[in-house]
């Protein structure tokens, strides 16, 4: 599905299936690639999404374009068109990059795209999403931000890089003249490091603890999508067992509930583990809930769902 443009029925909100960590390996026999397949499979068979967006770190392990190969299979057999941006785990365990840019691109229903040569990263690439009429409702950006940074004497990922905030600024200055009217969603794998100030400023509480707080470089990423009145909310994944939102300059910053299974967040395992919906009307106003690995669901708090609420068939 090489394109950048999908059309979508605008009379009714979008469903935005955000999966996170899924962590596919090939350790102990190959189960945590069983039980992860099995929960995505049953995540778009109980939320039935209209796109996904899966935020880096889906694979852990030595073979990662084998791994990486049969996951496509799946997505090809789920018939729902995603995108894909890349965690430092998806790097880390892979010799050539580029050999699973290769994979992604013979996907099917895959959205993924090789990004430009002169943006720091792989796959900086955006999906257009149109009413009937070809006009834009919802620009979806897949940003490249767990790259490992060139910077001497520190070490660690960076949460985005000079190159690519003039890219973003180029594409939609682009689309800005023609469209005013449309709201931008930006996915990502490290949380910026605007997360744990605005959890903090906005009265956050209990022991969260943020991974980008050991960042030592903020490249600016969110300013540029401050500075753009469209940006409605970026999405990361990365921290697991997180899972809420805060908001900072009206753009809501929100953590995708991780979506694999043998996760841990500072030696404690990580449980109740699953997806993240969305449901976007035209105009960017977003409703969100939790659709969980056993079949039941929560609200966007975390907090059950009233079995006799709302339907999500």
């Amino acid at each position: 599905m090489r394109t950048d443009t999908l059309q979508i029925d605008v009379s009714r909100p979008l469903r935005l299936l955000q999966l996170s960590d899924i962590h596919l390996a090939t350790w102990y026999g190959g189960r945590f690639i069983t039980s992860g397949k099995e929960l995505v499979k049953n995540a778009v068979k109980a939320t039935n999404p209209d796109i996904i967006a899966i935020t880096g770190d889906l694979i852990t392990c030595y073979e990662p374009v084998e791994v990486l190969t049969d996951f496509c299979e799946l997505m090809d057999s789920l018939g729902v068109p995603w995108g894909f941006c890349f965690g430092n785990h998806d790097r880390d365990n892979a010799k050539d990059p580029h050999a699973m840019e290769k994979v992604l691109e013979n996907c099917k229903t895959c959205l993924y795209r090789t990004g430009d040569d002169h943006v720091f990263g792989y796959g900086n690439y955006s999906i257009k999403l149109t009413d009937n009429n070809g006009r834009i409702r919802h620009v979806l950006y897949f940003i490249d931000n767990s790259s490992k940074h060139k910077y001497d004497g520190l070490g660690g990922y960076i949460c985005g890089s000079q190159s690519q905030n003039r890219w973003f600024r180029k594409s939609q200055f682009k689309l800005l003249r023609e469209y005013d009217d449309f709201s931008t969603w930006v996915f990502v794998h490290l949380p910026l490091p605007e997360y744990p100030s605005s959890y903090k400023k906005n009265g956050g509480v209990g022991p969260k603890i943020f991974e980008c707080d050991a960042l030592p470089i903020n490249t600016g990423l969110f300013c540029t999508l401050a500075e753009d009145k469209t940006v409605k909310g970026v999405f990361c994944g990365h921290d697991h067992g997180m899972g809420f939102i805060t908001e900072d300059f009206g753009i809501k910053l929100i953590y995708g509930r991780s979506s694999g299974f043998n996760l841990d967040r500072c030696g404690v395992p990580v449980t109740d583990v699953g997806a993240r919906l969305c449901e976007i009307d035209p105009s960017g106003e977003m409703k969100t809930s939790f659709w969980i690995h056993d079949g039941t669901w929560r609200n966007a708090d975390d907090s059950p769902m009233d079995p006799d609420g709302e339907s999500h068939e």
